[in-house]
């Protein structure tokens, strides 16, 4: 009877990869003996290198990491389960150290530090003590038995490649990668987030070169909205800095930007999740970002298009009003214009200019008139669903005449 592996390692393959080879020759040299490598999707042109190695070819989605990497994972017989981009070099000890400290701890996974990977450095199994650690810790200590909830820097590098997870809690948990988006963090925040504990090593555990092909920024954007939403139910001392990144990111912006009127029903739906995004977030982002989310989850996507065409048009060359009075660009005085045809928000945190609360929106309130360039007038602002705007015409999320007391006019 054949006794089952220590660790199955993944190797998504598609054929053509320039550095497989040597890849697979780190794998092959692993200290740790009891091993098996799974080499899964199109592997075409490679031999394996010794009998630890299988060949699983795949027909359709083996040409997707994220497909090739689930059948991997589901034919895997170790123990423990680690992936493998074949882009990468595993250090001679990366595998044994961390099934060690599996062994040693409990703890549902493990793991380490990911350099990129340099032909000069002649030695890939350690680095200078004074180099910070991608996982946190700039003297490389190791970190046993802690969790994500402890150690918030786990979530700046969520790539898998320097991960080893035991494989009864990702089947447990039933992980899988995304097919078609070809990123690591739906799988790896989520894992730490449910784990018991997670050991976290100060060795080099993986050397990569460059970077992935960029995902969707639709998709990503609703893979970090999954995530958000999980944080928000099992961690949600994360949650704050997370979606203040989601936010912030350059896939919202991508996806706010390409946005038109009317949105098919699966973009209408991830822009609508924006509303779920944690209040405390959102209340530390610009006014303008504000503004655009709360449009785009109330499904207001043709203000929103202005919306664009105006800060493009006007912030752009008069800037932003920020702490304290002074002048900002002009509005359209009309109170039912959902978008005025120039006007600069104020910016977080907003600015008073002698007057009391003026608007409401998303949460957060906002208090003092923002002055026009050319007048000496209140200018408009947004109201919003249940906000304190008392204005008449115009509709709910509109830009609108506050009805608290009146400014100069």
């Amino acid at each position: 009877m054949t006794v089952p592996a220590r660790l199955s390692v993944v190797v998504p393959l598609h054929g053509g990869e320039e550095h497989a080879e040597e890849c697979l020759e780190s794998l092959r040299d692993q200290t740790l003996d009891d091993i098996e490598v799974i080499l899964v999707g199109r592997p075409r042109g490679l031999r394996p290198p010794d009998h630890r190695f299988t060949l699983l070819t795949l027909g359709d989605g083996g040409d997707d990491p994220g497909t090739a990497r689930n059948a991997g994972a589901s034919f895997a017989t170790g123990r423990y389960l680690a992936f493998a981009d074949p882009g990468s070099v595993v250090p001679a000890d990366a595998y044994r150290a961390l099934v060690g400290a599996l062994e040693y701890t409990g703890s549902d996974l493990a793991c380490g530090r990911i350099r990129a990977w340099t032909p000069y450095a002649p030695d890939h199994t350690s680095t200078p003590a004074d180099v910070p650690d991608q996982k946190g810790d700039p003297k490389g200590r190791a970190r046993l038995r802690t969790h994500i909830t402890r150690h918030p820097k786990l979530l700046d590098d969520p790539r898998a490649g320097g991960t080893v997870f035991r494989r009864e809690f990702w089947n447990r948990h039933g992980f899988a990668f995304l097919a078609g988006l070809g990123e690591d963090f739906p799988v790896t925040i989520p894992a730490h987030v449910l784990s018991t504990s997670a050991d976290v090593l100060g060795d080099v555990v993986c050397l990569t070169r460059g970077s992935r092909p960029p995902a969707d920024p639709l998709r990503r954007l609703e893979a970090m909205l999954e995530v958000s939403d999980l944080l928000g139910r099992h961690a949600p001392q994360l949650r704050t800095a997370y979606d203040l990144r989601l936010a912030e990111g350059p896939d919202l912006d991508a996806v706010l930007g390409s946005v038109r009127d009317p949105v098919p029903d699966a973009p209408a739906e991830i822009l609508g999740r924006l509303g779920r995004l944690d209040p405390e977030a959102v209340e530390r982002l610009p006014v303008l970002r504000r503004l655009q989310i709360h449009l785009a989850a109330s499904g207001m996507t043709g203000e929103l298009a202005e919306l664009r065409t105006f800060a493009a048009s006007e912030i752009r060359h008069r800037g932003v009003l920020r702490r304290g009075c002074g002048p900002a660009a002009g509005i359209s005085t009309t109170p039912s214009a959902a978008i005025p045809g120039s006007r600069a928000p104020c910016s977080t945190p907003p600015t008073t200019c002698g007057s009391s609360p003026a608007w409401t929106t998303y949460g957060t309130r906002t208090t003092g008139w923002p002055w026009p360039a050319t007048r000496t007038s209140p200018t408009w602002t947004a109201g919003a669903a249940g906000s304190s705007c008392g204005f008449s015409g115009g509709r709910s999320g509109s830009l609108c005449r506050c009805g608290g007391p009146a400014g100069p006019t």
